[in-house]
């Protein structure tokens, strides 16, 4: 491997699966549809709750924020804030660090490269197929 997760060298018995999500997810800030596919994933991870990660093509309204934080397993994370009024110079933030991505995760969780992680209680509704997602 040319990437190797340093987390996973230590424990090798910790755990990512990843498990699709059946339906339309659409994820709603600020009244607005900001992420809408039907390629919606559950991470499962050893030690975390389920997390929703979306494509990253199927967001829109995002710009990148400062944040960053790294995990052994996963690799560095960036994060995106939503836009409210599209992005331009006089768009208003109205959800801050809502989502987080792996731009170049370790070579064994690589399927995440193109997702985005969702903090569930960052936005206002997460919908499948128009019904509430629990939390």
């Amino acid at each position: 491997m040319a990437n190797p997760a340093p987390g996973f060298l230590k424990y090798p018995d910790y755990r990512i699966e990843l498990q699709a999500l059946e339906g339309r997810v659409d994820i709603v800030v600020a009244d607005e549809v900001v992420c809408s596919t039907t390629k919606a994933t559950w991470l499962l991870e050893t030690r975390h709750a389920r997390a929703l990660y979306v494509p990253l093509a199927d967001c829109r309204q995002l710009a990148a924020s400062d944040m960053r934080t790294y995990c052994p397993f996963k690799g560095e994370a960036s994060y995106f804030s939503v836009l409210r009024d599209g992005a331009g110079p006089d768009a208003v933030e109205s959800g801050r660090d809502v989502f987080w991505h792996y731009a170049e995760p370790f070579d064994e969780v690589l399927r995440i490269a193109d997702l985005l992680g969702v903090y569930s209680d960052r936005v206002d509704a997460i919908r499948v197929d128009g019904v509430a997602l629990a939390p």
